[in-house]
């Protein structure tokens, strides 16, 4: 009787896991409080997830990927995921400004 085994080896400079998780906080960039429901988006798969209450996330990306952090009030914010990452986690604290929004005047008038 013989037993042949199917062993498979990673071949060298090539990863078997493309996807990290990636973590982090966002934060303001003047007081450094935490930013609520952020929008997350790669620029591959659009959105992937949201800040928590506590300005936290975690999400599954691949390594290279452009990721943006939006929000109604605050000026976008792009990150770039290093793609020579040996490990499968990644943190970061991202900085967010306020977003300055001008408006046109607007003259209300009464009825007749």
């Amino acid at each position: 009787m013989s037993f042949f085994s199917n062993l498979t080896f990673a071949q060298p400079g090539k990863e078997r896991n493309p996807y990290i998780l990636f973590t982090g906080l966002v934060l303001t960039s003047d007081s450094l409080k935490a930013i609520p429901y952020v929008n997350i988006r790669s620029n591959r798969r659009g959105l992937i997830g949201y800040s928590d209450q506590y300005g936290h996330f975690d999400v599954v990306v691949k390594k290279g990927d452009t990721i943006l952090f939006s929000l109604v009030e605050k000026v976008g914010s792009w990150h770039v995921v290093p793609d020579t990452l040996s490990g499968n986690r990644y943190n970061v604290v991202k900085l967010m400004t306020q977003d300055t929004i001008h408006l046109s005047t607007i003259y209300i008038k009464a009825m007749p």
